[in-house]
């Protein structure tokens, strides 16, 4: 049975992020771009003037 895995992620490491799952080949998944949150650790990222930055959320599956 696969399990599916949800990443958050600072957009302005997508390009590492993406290397990472295609060394552990990982070659299927969805993005969603440029998504706002907040993290405890992260901060606010809004993508506005006051809380700058966004985020990027991929979904893959894989086995455990």
């Amino acid at each position: 049975m696969n399990k599916m895995v949800m990443i958050a992620y600072n957009e302005a490491i997508d390009a590492e992020v993406m290397e990472v799952l295609e060394n552990c080949g990982l070659k299927n998944y969805t993005k969603s771009t440029a998504v706002f949150g907040r993290g405890s650790t992260s901060g606010t990222h809004l993508g506005n003037d006051i809380w700058p930055g966004r985020n990027n959320i991929l979904y893959t599956a894989c086995k455990p």
